[in-house]
């Protein structure tokens, strides 16, 4: 038996980094295999998973819930028969609904020999409030339906951290909310085989409150909210030019850009880029690429072209 565990959470919550903390300190001799779902043309996630050594099944270009929910499904099927591993971690795309990703995974167990165990939602505390007022319907379903709950960026807003966790109370009562540094936290509790998951109430970090969850009911797909757009530039994208198109979408009235990530070659040298609102990074990889995947609303190709053409002219 093959034991699923879902970690959902928005654009850019930290769902990578979380993995790769879980990869690190999972067993030699348990097989894992990895799921990796983006909304992008290009899966640029599953490129950083597969750095660490284990098997990545990518699949881009559309949501688990949506536009390639038969795929998701065929593909869990298949890779169960294939490689027969202990454990499937999922990570659907930032703007997936968790129940959607639940019911596919019901959908494959029915076909092959395997069992949704946990599933996980991270939050950032930073980001919390803005996703709410504006991505209520995707947002709150990927917090009302896990079972565990690990916030991220508390180090660096640690005056979001509470009213965080007192908000994502309204919306789930009885979920465990973790707000330890990923790297602090145990494999062994994450990922506990099926025959061991169990009620966490008596760890610290639980918060018992009386239950007011909401229940909404919406039926919005993630392809007809948001959309996606490639760049890939022919010549050196220098972190200064980046830091300019990043600064000049942010001041387009109607385009509201959530996400965006990629990697840019800067002399000799490659630069992972990731972007929230807000919060821009770069970091030195060994990965190769010239490209930068934008996620948003009301996202206009043209315009988009427009204002880097300006910038590298």
């Amino acid at each position: 038996m093959t034991d699923i565990y879902i970690i959902s959470g928005f654009l850019g919550a930290g769902k990578t980094t979380f993995i790769q903390n879980l990869l690190k300190q999972i067993p030699k001799n348990e097989k894992v295999v990895i799921i990796e779902n983006d909304f992008g043309e290009i899966n640029f996630d599953a490129s950083l998973l597969s750095q660490c050594g284990y098997e990545v099944k990518a699949l881009n270009s559309g949501c688990i819930c949506c536009s390639i929910y038969e795929n998701f499904v065929e593909s869990l099927v298949d890779i169960v028969k294939q490689f027969q591993p202990d454990k499937i971690i999922i990570e659907p795309s930032g703007v997936s609904k968790l129940s959607d990703v639940e019911k596919a995974c019901a959908k494959a167990q029915n076909i092959e020999q395997m069992q949704l165990v946990q599933k996980f939602t991270i939050v950032d505390v930073s980001q919390f409030q803005i996703y709410v007022n504006n991505f209520g319907e995707f947002f709150e379903d990927q917090i009302k339906h896990a079972d565990q709950i690990f916030l991220s960026k508390v180090s660096e807003h640690p005056e979001h951290t509470k009213y965080g966790v007192q908000q994502l109370r309204n919306y789930n009562c009885c979920a465990e909310i973790w707000s330890k540094p990923f790297e602090d936290i145990d494999y062994h509790i994450v990922l506990a085989p099926s025959s061991s998951v169990k009620c966490h109430c008596s760890h610290q970090e639980h918060v018992h409150t009386p239950c007011n969850c909401h229940h909404h009911e919406h039926h919005h797909s993630a392809k007809d909210s948001f959309q996606t757009f490639t760049i890939r530039f022919k010549n050196h994208m220098s972190q200064k030019k980046m830091q300019e198109f990043i600064v000049s979408l942010e001041k387009l009235k109607d385009i509201c850009i959530l996400r965006a990530k990629g990697i840019i070659q800067e002399g000799e040298h490659y630069l992972k880029v990731q972007y929230t609102p807000n919060q821009l990074s770069f970091e030195k990889t060994e990965l190769k690429g010239n490209y930068i995947c934008l996620i948003g609303t009301n996202v206009d190709d043209e315009k988009i072209k427009h204002t880097i053409e300006s910038i590298l002219c």
